[in-house]
């Protein structure tokens, strides 16, 4: 769209230039009028299209970080000393689709920091699988302690990564 803008004010100003050298002073007056709304135009346009986008981004940014803050307290129920390796790996396909979400809306470089909570959380679930389900992740091994740290570790460069505060 601001390819477009600035290619009519270029055209603009072209005819107006090739319309002022032909000697008239009304003409040459009328082009310069017409560069000057055509310019004053093209900054509005300009100036809107900029503020469109911004509210796109916040909005879009402030979706994403409304949702990591939802995997964030998934993350610390999954992780709490008092859950069990069974709820953990319960509440594993739930975070990962929330973290599934949080890509989606990232974007494409910043997505890849969210495979990094996405690969930390994978390693997590895989170090409890053949633990027994009723154990407490506070009596897990410590691979899958280790783990749990790692997730919380990964999850705060995402947090930061993508500009939340929460």
């Amino acid at each position: 769209m601001l390819k477009s803008v600035g290619i009519i004010v270029t055209l603009t100003a072209a005819a107006a230039l090739a319309t002022g050298c032909s000697g008239s002073n009304s003409a040459s007056n009328a082009a310069s009028s017409a560069v000057a709304a055509a310019s004053s135009a093209a900054a509005q346009a300009q100036s809107a299209a900029s503020s469109a986008l911004g509210q796109v981004q916040e909005s879009s940014g402030s979706q994403l970080c409304n949702t990591l803050s939802e995997v964030k307290a998934q993350l610390e129920a999954q992780t709490g000393g008092t859950v069990t390796v069974g709820e953990a790996q319960a509440a594993g396909a739930n975070i990962s689709a929330k973290l599934d979400a949080v890509k989606q809306n990232a974007g494409p470089i910043k997505s890849a920091i969210v495979s990094g909570l996405q690969s930390a959380e994978n390693a997590y679930l895989q170090t409890l699988q053949g633990q027994p389900a009723n154990t407490p992740l506070s009596q897990a091994s410590p691979q899958a302690q280790a783990a749990a740290q790692a997730v919380s570790k990964a999850y705060q460069g995402v947090a930061t990564g993508l500009g939340c505060t929460n």
